[in-house]
């Protein structure tokens, strides 16, 4: 994790650098990131549309191998890979986001722990009073 947490701080320092302001720059990191992943987005989005122009065809499998589920997953298999369907796909974007946010979260605490100026409320953890600690 520390190996992306570099990574990710090579990114957002010029951030920092350019606007002066933890906030903004984790702003404006958020759709750096967001622009690298669109091609990605998109991609999913594509896949997504592949498989609503499945349906039809999939419930005729269901109806017509009524009972047969080995039938209807081989037929399944075989449509999806004539029409490049990929049913993981849209798992690949949301590990991705995972994996930048916990990077991210060392990142932030790098900064916070370093006490760099504005980061008073970056990384505080509310206690059972209400207040901050």
């Amino acid at each position: 994790m520390e190996l992306l947490a570099n990574a990710l701080s090579l990114i957002l320092q010029p951030c920092y650098d350019l606007t002066g302001n933890w906030w903004v720059s984790i702003l404006l990191f958020t759709v750096i990131v967001k622009v690298i992943l669109m091609p990605l987005a998109l991609w999913c989005q594509k896949n997504a549309i592949v498989m609503v122009e499945l349906m039809p065809d999939l419930n005729r499998l269901k109806i017509k191998y009524f009972g047969d589920s080995e039938t209807i997953g081989e037929k399944q298999n075989e449509l999806y890979k004539e029409k490049h369907y990929h049913p993981m796909l849209s798992l690949i974007p949301l590990a991705i986001q995972v994996i930048i946010l916990f990077g991210l979260v060392d990142v932030i605490h790098g900064i916070t722990d370093g006490g760099a100026p504005g980061t008073e409320f970056l990384g505080m953890v509310p206690v059972e009073d209400g207040g901050a600690s």
